[in-house]
């Protein structure tokens, strides 16, 4: 790394009050939970229109406040006609924690994992999975 490239990086912490890197982490964190609330509001969409596999109904539905027995089938089902692969362990808790309102260190102290090993998931291979279903400009 340079030293303009050093100076610039330490000017962005001194300015933001964190590092770069963490704040980008922070950013595509912040983006997924965007991303995951709105898969929630398709996957409702997408099963009352058609049953998909481990959806229940509107009624059942009410009774289950994060909606995951539907986002999961569903996501699963867009990432593997997109990429020919589903969600691994960890991103599948990733995604039901956040659905239910938990904070990274709630998931990771649940599931017996580090939480900045589920942040880096988070921010680096479920951000982009996630996002890469709406395009590369999706509405979030």
């Amino acid at each position: 790394m340079g030293l303009q490239q050093t100076e610039l990086l330490q000017t962005f912490e001194k300015d933001m009050g964190i590092p770069l890197q963490d704040y980008i982490q922070q950013k595509r964190i912040q983006r997924l939970n965007r991303l995951v609330q709105r898969l929630k509001l398709d996957a409702f969409n997408a099963s009352t229109r058609t049953q998909l596999p481990g959806a229940v109904g509107a009624a059942e539905n009410s009774k289950i406040n994060h909606g995951s027995d539907r986002v999961i089938p569903w996501l699963n089902q867009l990432l593997l006609a997109q990429t020919g692969k589903s969600l691994n362990d960890t991103q599948t808790r990733i995604v039901v924690g956040i659905l239910q309102g938990e904070r990274y260190s709630e998931i990771a102290r649940r599931h017996n994992q580090s939480e900045g090993h589920l942040k880096g998931v988070a921010s680096e291979s479920l951000e982009t999975a996630i996002g890469g279903l709406w395009g590369a400009n999706p509405q979030t």
